[in-house]
């Protein structure tokens, strides 16, 4: 089923949940922010409403990166006392 056919949601509401979705930072689809931002406000959404689902959308995969920076710390710091090890044991 397509979104825009269901009509469980008002036309507003889907428009500010497309929005949602392409300025995720894991997706960021420019074009499509672009025509659902101009809907949004045709159907009646205001501007304050539009920044408020970027403020949300943002929390959404600001998370995701957060964990992965930790990981990527954690993993180097695997690496880098793999190499200390490795690098001892050829001088001895």
């Amino acid at each position: 089923m397509e979104p825009w056919t269901n009509w469980a949601l008002s036309g507003k509401k889907r428009e500010l949940i497309c929005i949602a979705i392409d300025c995720t930072v894991t997706h960021m689809f420019e074009p499509g922010l672009v025509i659902h931002i101009r809907h949004a406000l045709a159907k009646g959404a205001r501007r304050d409403k539009i920044l408020e689902v970027f403020h949300l959308a943002s929390l959404t995969g600001l998370e995701g990166y957060v964990a992965g920076v930790r990981a990527l710390h954690v993993l180097a710091a695997l690496a880098l006392a793999l190499a200390l090890a490795v690098a001892l044991a050829v001088a001895v």
